[in-house]
C-alpha cells in the first residue's frame, strides 16, 4: 500500500496516477481536496481577477463614450459566487480521484514518524509514503500584525465590504495580483515591498505591471515598521531611504510567502524553514518516503507540484525520473496576462507590441496591446527565453515552453500555422526572426 499525505496538486496527481497504474492507494487530506490553489489561492485570484476585468473594462468603455452607467461592486457577492463554483470543481476533482481507484479520507490529521504514517490512533507502515502536505502563509515579526481588520490570502475572502484604504504588504505574484484586483474594484491600494517587487522577472514584464497597475501607490525597498491602532489597523508605518512615513488604511494585507507545513513530519531531513529536503527523484532522506509540492520549498508553484508529484510516483513505479525545472513557465493575472519562461541560457533578444484582437482591441489608442520579447541563440536557433503580455499570453507561453524541451528552433516558425484575429504576438515575432536569420540580416544586438 502507498500512503500519499495531503490532497493538493502533487499529491492528487501522484495518487491518480499510482492507482491508475493498479497500486493500492490511501490519499489523506484534513480538509478538501485540491488544497490551497484551488481554495484559498490560485482559483481564489481568478475569479476575483475576472470581476476586476469587468470592472476595468466598464471604465474604459464608459471614458470612450460606450456604455452610459458604470457597475458597482458587491465584494459579498463575489466571495458568495466564488464558494459556489468552488465546491462544484471540488466534488468534481473528488469523485474523479475515487474514480482512479484512490481510497480518500478526508477530515483526519496524519502524522508522520519515519515511515510509519498515524492518523487518529492507527498505526499504518506502508510500503511508500508521498508527503504533500503544502504551506502555510508567512506571518513577518511586525508589531501590531495582530490587530483586527490584518489579512492573509487564507482570511481576506472573509471581507464583506471592499476596504475604502488597503496596504498589502509583499512583492511577489500574489501581491500585484490583489494590488490590481482591489484598484480595480474601487480601493486606494498601496503596496509595500522590503526588496525590490517582481525579483528576477524579466524587466519587459515588470515594466508591464507597474504600467498596469499605474492606480497604486507602489513602494519599494521599505521597512514596515509597524502596523498601528488599538483595536483595529489605521495604518502603517514604514521607512524608506532613511526617512518615516505613515499610511493611512483601514485594512493590511499581508503577502509576504510560505512556510512549508511540516510540522507533523519527523524521521527525515529538512531544511533550517522547515522545507522537507528531497533528491531530483522526489526522495527523502528516508528511502520509500517522497515529498512533492509546497512542503518540499520554492518554487512554490502549482505547475511544479503536478511535476514534483508525477516524478515521484513514477520513480515508485520502477520508471526513473528527474525533475527538471528548467522549462516551467511564469505568470502573472493583473489587466492582461504577464507570462515568461526563461532558461537563464542568454542570447539574443528582440521584442515587438502584440498585435490587436480578442481581448485587447480597445486598447490600441492606449497603447496597450501588450508585448512579446524571445532570446534566442543566434547560431542554433534555439529559444532560451520568452516573455508576453497579453489576454493569451499564458496558454501561448505554455506551449512555447514545450517546445523549447523539444528543441524546436526559430526556423521551425516559418511555417507556423497562426490563428487571426490573435492578440498573440509570440508566434509573429518567432517567425520574423525566423525570417531574419535566413537572409542574413540577424543583428548581433536587436
Amino acid at each position: 500500500m502507498i500512503v500519499i499525505i495531503g490532497g493538493g496538486p502533487g499529491g492528487r496527481i501522484a495518487s491518480v496516477r499510482l492507482a491508475s497504474s493498479g497500486k493500492e492507494v490511501l490519499l489523506i487530506e484534513k480538509e478538501r481536496l485540491g488544497g490551497q490553489c484551488l481554495h484559498d489561492r490560485c482559483m481564489a485570484i481568478c475569479a476575483l481577477n475576472d470581476v476586476a476585468r469587468f470592472f476595468n473594462s466598464g471604465k474604459r468603455f464608459h471614458h470612450q463614450g460606450i456604455v452610459e452607467n458604470l457597475p458597482v461592486p458587491d465584494f459579498g457577492a463575489v466571495i458568495k459566487g466564488y464558494r459556489e463554483v468552488e465546491e462544484r470543481i471540488t466534488s468534481v476533482i473528488h469523485q474523479e480521484t475515487k474514480d482512479s481507484g484512490v481510497d480518500v479520507i478526508i477530515g483526519k490529521e496524519a502524522f508522520v514518524e519515519g515511515k510509519k504514517v498515524i492518523i487518529e490512533g492507527e498505526t499504518l507502515e506502508p510500503d511508500q509514503i508521498i508527503i504533500s502536505t503544502g504551506s502555510v502563509p508567512r506571518i513577518p515579526d511586525i508589531p501590531g500584525i495582530s490587530l483586527d481588520g490584518v489579512h492573509t490570502y487564507k482570511t481576506v475572502q472573509g471581507l464583506e465590504i471592499i476596504p475604502k484604504k488597503i496596504s498589502i504588504i509583499g512583492g511577489g505574484v500574489s501581491s500585484l495580483e490583489y494590488a490590481y484586483i482591489f484598484s480595480s474594484m474601487g480601493s486606494d491600494v498601496t503596496l509595500v515591498a522590503r526588496n525590490k517587487i517582481l525579483k528576477g522577472f524579466p524587466e519587459k514584464i515588470r515594466e508591464t505591471a507597474f504600467n498596469e497597475l499605474a492606480r497604486v501607490r507602489i513602494i519599494e525597498d521599505t521597512e514596515i515598521l509597524s502596523i498601528d491602532g488599538d483595536e483595529r489597523v489605521k495604518g502603517m508605518s514604514v521607512s524608506c531611504n532613511g526617512e518615516n512615513d505613515e499610511i493611512q488604511s483601514d485594512s493590511v494585507l499581508i503577502l509576504t510567502g510560505l512556510v512549508p507545513l511540516s510540522g507533523k513530519i519527523t524521521g527525515v531531513d529538512k531544511g533550517s524553514d522547515g522545507r522537507i529536503l528531497v533528491d531530483d527523484h522526489m526522495q527523502t532522506s528516508l528511502p520509500g518516503v517522497y515529498a512533492a509540492g509546497d512542503v518540499i520549498g520554492k518554487p512554490y508553484l502549482t505547475t511544479a507540484a503536478w511535476l514534483e508529484g508525477y516524478v515521484a510516483s513514477e520513480n515508485i513505479l520502477g520508471n526513473p525520473i528527474s525533475v527538471d525545472y528548467t522549462y516551467i513557465p511564469h505568470s502573472i493575472n493583473l489587466s492582461s496576462e504577464l507570462a515568461f519562461i526563461d532558461t537563464c541560457r542568454g542570447g539574443l533578444s528582440t521584442s515587438i507590441p502584440n498585435p490587436a484582437g480578442p481581448g485587447n482591441f480597445w486598447e490600441v489608442n492606449n497603447r496597450g496591446t501588450g508585448l512579446s520579447e524571445i532570446t534566442f541563440d543566434g547560431t542554433s536557433g534555439l529559444i532560451t527565453a520568452a516573455s508576453s503580455a497579453s489576454p493569451c499570453a499564458q496558454t501561448a507561453v505554455s506551449y512555447l515552453a514545450m517546445l523549447m524541451n523539444l528543441g524546436v528552433r526559430i526556423e521551425d516558425f516559418m511555417k507556423f500555422p497562426a490563428v487571426h484575429p490573435s492578440s498573440d504576438g509570440i508566434h509573429g515575432l518567432l517567425g520574423y526572426i525566423a525570417a531574419m536569420k535566413k537572409s542574413g540580416k540577424l543583428l548581433e544586438k536587436q
